[in-house]
């Protein structure tokens, strides 16, 4: 499995979803699971309509004893994401303006168009 095979429209998704409740800034995070090797990553709305992935960093779960010089890293990718979190949280409890969630509501667009041709 690579990261081209994961739901790219359900991160959209979550993206289209966070502009409807006004969310300024609006991100998807993911875990990818390989087994024991994990990474993590976001999508952000680069400009209206174009979608970028970033990966954040790559980590190796604990799969035995020798494995827990693994855990630093397992500890701070996981408080970035709660960190990631709780600040989406206070994004979204901080109440916007009608106006303002128009406005983001503009910047959602389709996953694809489909034009059929009559010949």
């Amino acid at each position: 499995m690579s990261i081209s095979e994961i739901n790219l429209k359900e991160m959209k998704e979550s993206i289209d979803i966070q502009l409807s409740l006004g969310v300024g800034n609006p991100r998807s995070l993911g875990l990818l699971v390989e087994g024991f090797n994990c990474t993590l990553f976001y999508t952000i709305l680069f400009v209206d309509g174009i979608y970028c992935l970033i990966v954040i960093k790559r980590f190796c779960l604990v799969e035995g004893i020798y494995d827990l010089i693994n855990l630093p890293s397992v500890v701070e990718v996981f408080t970035y994401v709660k960190n990631g979190l709780d600040k989406f949280v206070e994004e979204v409890e901080n109440k916007r303006k009608r106006k303002e969630k128009e406005k983001m509501e503009e910047r959602i667009c389709p996953s694809f168009v489909t034009n059929f041709v009559n010949k």
